[in-house]
């Protein structure tokens, strides 16, 4: 596949080609966390037309066979199936290049084609504003991204999900959002369930608190077993 931007200059062209391997070398690190789906980017190259009148340009790259799907832009849309891996990817550039880019414009071929195989991405720069051409929206871009983005499970698995506190409007998909600690506090003696290694509820006694830390005291079949637990909220309920 080619294409000749009219009005373009070597300078453009340079730079496309330079933002797409800038890409690919985000995708590598993206790909060495062990993602559940590997993303590339396609090889880009510049022939000159050294035959044709004023030498011009083009850019060049192998012609994608398939479904082909903008996944999101560089305006803060997301395409509605809102796939997990594009999504991700974006949000992994901005924490892996430290803060120093985002990419975004993610399309080309998904879920029919492993890995996902993109291309003509967009890169928001904060701190180079005249890098990667128009559709660098800098800060303003990255905010539009993080308005409209739900972290997901490959975010969560990355280790990603708290970078959403630093912009407002982007939340947590619901089904990874943490359930709130509970406010319950228990004294000594309260009658509770606690939550066991097998992940069964039995009916304990606290027996001694010290701090945040509970001791309790249950029944089973081999006879009184005593328990020390520091996360409250999660392993010990009102009976």
């Amino acid at each position: 596949y080619q294409r000749r931007v009219h009005g373009a200059t070597r300078k453009d062209y340079e730079a496309d080609i330079t933002m797409q391997a800038l890409c690919q070398e985000l995708a590598n690190q993206y790909n060495s966390k062990n993602p559940p789906k590997l993303v590339r980017f396609i090889d880009t190259f510049l022939i000159e037309r050294i035959e044709k009148p004023g030498r011009p340009l083009m850019a060049c790259e192998p012609k994608l066979t398939g479904n082909y799907v903008k996944f999101n832009n560089n305006a803060g849309f997301v395409a509605d199936d809102d796939r997990n891996t594009p999504q991700a990817f974006s949000h992994f550039t901005y924490v892996a290049s430290n803060k120093r880019y985002l990419i975004v414009d993610i399309q080309g071929l998904g879920d029919q084609h492993t890995p996902d195989v993109y291309t003509d991405p967009q890169i928001h720069a904060p701190l180079e504003p005249m890098a990667f051409g128009q559709g660098n929206l800098g800060q303003e871009g990255v905010d539009r991204f993080f308005r409209t983005h739900r972290c997901n499970a490959i975010c969560v698995g990355l280790g990603l999900a708290h970078i959403q506190q630093d912009f407002v409007g982007t939340t947590m998909n619901p089904k990874f959002t943490p359930k709130p600690a509970a406010t319950t506090q228990f004294q000594k003696n309260d009658k509770v369930k606690v939550k066991r290694s097998n992940g069964t509820w039995s009916d304990a006694s606290i027996i001694e608190v010290t701090g945040a830390s509970y001791v309790t005291s249950y029944q089973d079949g081999s006879g009184t077993k005593e328990i020390t637990f520091t996360q409250a909220s999660e392993y010990i309920r009102p009976f």
